[in-house]
Order: C-alpha cells, then sequence, then structure tokens
C-alpha cells in the first residue's frame, strides 16, 4: 500500500491510500483533541460536539436533510470520541468521494451547532450515559483507566458526567472547536478505491483550503496511578466484571510491540493461557481477554473478564498470579503463536478501508510518522523472546498491579 502525502497551504495534513482490491471508499478526517483536552467542568464537551457535528451544516440546515443526503447515496458514516483525538468518516461507492469530501468539510467547516438541536441532543447524551452506566462491561474500563492514570484528564470517562453535559453552553463548543480543530491539529485520509488521484487532490483542495489555520497548544497531563490498589463499585448483577493490569508506555515508545506479544500471549486468543486457564479449565467466565493499549500521554497492559460472582476472586488471583509468573515460564513457542494471532487478525482487519485510514491519522497526528501496513507487519515480526521477557520483568510486579471491578460482592485483591 502506497501512502500518497501532500499537505495543504493551511497545514491540513493529507493521505491518500489507493487500495486496489477494494469496493468502497472512506474518507477519515481525524482531529487530535479529545476528552483529555476538555476544562474542569466540561467533561464529555468533546464527545458532545462530535455529535453536534451531524446535526446540520450550512449545506444542509438540520440533522434530517444532512442525514437525507448521505442515505440517499447510500453512505455508512459515523465518529468517535477518544481520550486524545476525535474522528469522523464516510464510507461511500467510489463514485461518490467527491460528496463525502463536501460533508466533512462542512461538518469541520460550517457546523451550525443551533441552540435548539444542543437541547435536543443534550438528552441523547443523557440516555447515552444511562445505557454506558446500565452496562458494567463497559463502564468497567472508566474505573480502570483512572486507577491507571490518576484523578486527571486522562483518566476521566470520555462521555463525561451527567451534570457537565446539562451545562454546556454553545459557546463552550465553540470555543473548544477554535482552540483544537484548527488545520494544522488535523489530518484527512482517503482510502480504499481511489479511481483518480489527480481528481481527488482537486476536490479535497476545492473543500478544505480554507479550513481553519493557526497554533494549538495541546493538553498536557503528569499521568500517575492512584496509591490505592483498586477500585470495586457494589452492584446487583449475574456475574462480576473486572478489570485487572498494570501502566506501560506511551503511543511512541518502541516497547508497545513486544507489550502487544505478551498480551496476547496472557489473553489475546483462545489457546492463550488465561482463556484455558480461567474459561476452559474452571469455566468461571464466558468472556476473558488480554489486551494493550497506548495514547499519547500512556498506556496500560490489561486483563478484562466477567466470572461468577462466588468465584471472582478466584479468578482474580489467577489473572494476578498468571501476570506475575509469566516473565519466569514464558516459552519461545508462546511468542510464535501470539506474533502469528497478531500478524492474522491485523490483515483481516486491512479487509475495511477504514482499518489503514485509522492508521495513517493517529500515527501521523500523534507520533509524525507515516507508518504502513507492511511496516507494523515488520515491526510485529522483529519482536523476539528476550524482548518480551523484557517488558514483563519491567511492568508486570506487584506494585504496579491496579484493579477495577463492579459487582455485588466485594473481595480483595
Amino acid at each position: 500500500m502506497k501512502i500518497n502525502q501532500f499537505v495543504l497551504a493551511n497545514g491540513l495534513n493529507i493521505f491518500l491510500l489507493p487500495i486496489y482490491s477494494a469496493t468502497s471508499v472512506v474518507a477519515e478526517l481525524m482531529v487530535r483533541a479529545g476528552s483529555k483536552d476538555e476544562k474542569e467542568g466540561n467533561e464529555g464537551l468533546a464527545h458532545f460536539l462530535e455529535h453536534l457535528a451531524f446535526k446540520g451544516t450550512k449545506k444542509w440546515p438540520t440533522g434530517e436533510k444532512f442525514s437525507q443526503a448521505l442515505d440517499k447515496i447510500g453512505a455508512v458514516y459515523n465518529a468517535y470520541t477518544d481520550k486524545e483525538n476525535t474522528a469522523y468518516w464516510i464510507k461511500t461507492a467510489p463514485e461518490f468521494l467527491s460528496f463525502s469530501l463536501e460533508a466533512l468539510s462542512q461538518m469541520w467547516l460550517a457546523a451550525l451547532i443551533k441552540k435548539e438541536e444542543l437541547e435536543i441532543e443534550r438528552g441523547v447524551i443523557i440516555e447515552e450515559i444511562n445505557m454506558y452506566n446500565d452496562h458494567p462491561r463497559e463502564k468497567v474500563d472508566d474505573f480502570f483507566e483512572e486507577q491507571i492514570f490518576g484523578n486527571n484528564p486522562l483518566g476521566r470517562a470520555t462521555i463525561g458526567k451527567k451534570k457537565s453535559i446539562l451545562n454546556l453552553t454553545r459557546k463552550d463548543f465553540l470555543e473548544f472547536k477554535k482552540s483544537f480543530y484548527r488545520a494544522s491539529n488535523m489530518s484527512l485520509v482517503v482510502a480504499g478505491k481511489i479511481q483518480e488521484i489527480k481528481k481527488v487532490k482537486q476536490e479535497i483542495k476545492k473543500f478544505f483550503a480554507k479550513g481553519w489555520q493557526g497554533e494549538v497548544n495541546l493538553t498536557q497531563v503528569k499521568v500517575w496511578p492512584e496509591a490505592k490498589e483498586f477500585f470495586w463499585q457494589k452492584q446487583k448483577l449475574e456475574q462480576t466484571h473486572f478489570v485487572l493490569g498494570v501502566p506501560t508506555v506511551k503511543f511512541t515508545n518502541k516497547e508497545k510491540y513486544p507489550l502487544k506479544v505478551l498480551a496476547t500471549v496472557l489473553g489475546g486468543s483462545t489457546s492463550s493461557r488465561l482463556w484455558q486457564e480461567i474459561r476452559e479449565k474452571r469455566g468461571l467466565a464466558y468472556y476473558i481477554l488480554s489486551f494493550s493499549q497506548e495514547y499519547p500521554s500512556g498506556g496500560f497492559l490489561a486483563i478484562k473478564a466477567g466470572v461468577n460472582n462466588f468465584k471472582a476472586k478466584e479468578a482474580i488471583e489467577i489473572c494476578r498470579r498468571e501476570l506475575l509468573k509469566i516473565a519466569k515460564d514464558l516459552k519461545k513457542k508462546e511468542i510464535a503463536v501470539a506474533k502469528q494471532v497478531l500478524r492474522g487478525r491485523f490483515l483481516i482487519s486491512l479487509e475495511d478501508p477504514i482499518t489503514p485510514a485509522e492508521l495513517a491519522n493517529r500515527n501521523w497526528l500523534f507520533a509524525k510518522r507515516k507508518l504502513t501496513p507492511k511496516k507494523i507487519l515488520a515491526k510485529i515480526a522483529a519482536v523476539d523472546y528476550q524482548q518480551v521477557v523484557a517488558v514483563a520483568r519491567k511492568f508486570l510486579k506487584p506494585e504496579n498491579i491496579r484493579l477495577a471491578a463492579i459487582g455485588p460482592k466485594i473481595c480483595s485483591s
């Protein structure tokens, strides 16, 4: 996959990723701003703003007209907000790419953010928070990340708090957008079946060349774990959901690839240690997994499971034990299998052009680097036994372990 890169005069980075086997094309506009960049009292603003981008623009003045225009061409479209980035994407048949680019530019440069739409969407966000609170499997992630990152913007839940959602004003959204939604802090990727690169470049310049210029002061946070080792929310449930893990590295750190291999050995597949120990041998859980997460400001390795309420302590102790002993009994054949798991799943994910689009955007905004799928595969292949043992010894220590859980019976870890 060849990356065609150019930068508009206003500073907006552009990547064109032709995928000749694709049958669709996606345009994704990403900004390096998320929940970490919110002021205290404005929790949830970045995610709320993402919603409002779909609620009317200068060309399509209502949310209904905007969605009807996209539905008429059979587009698939969505957006998401994370800790340190927000992305908007539209996927269509190749002949409608120009329309997608215009729609994205409207969402960025001509979103109306009407007061009446804001009030309606405020209720939608509150219901989304309610839905989220009713799903402990998702909610427990927020408790865990607060344990890992501490009581700071990176440790806060992206979705925000009801109190702040109810108090946000149109002015708050406009100020946030003015501060962070500048061309130099954004990147646009077009990936998939690109029919004429020269024409696509012309269309991009047509719709995005007048985007907001200026420098952006990125929010800096000091990341540190909470002093307490675990948080347990007592709640009447049919099973206990928990996340157990340790702080690790930032997005740009080279150790993230050995850590991803290590997480895969622990719980990244049905043949992994924890899946076999927790589910297959003991029947304590339906789901159990392990993963490594990296943000520009910090990261972690975590084990996550939903287990029998009466066996929660047993399951947690098994996970803790596996974390602490893997550096001593890790086998080379486990590394080989884990690397193949990572390689295979990554290749499968590339069948959707959204994957390489997000990969290109994130690596440019977070690290100012062009990272192709080929380079990712090479980095995975280059991980060796000693590197995985080294990160296990470095990060998997008793004093580093943090736990968050939701369940009916509070157990000590």
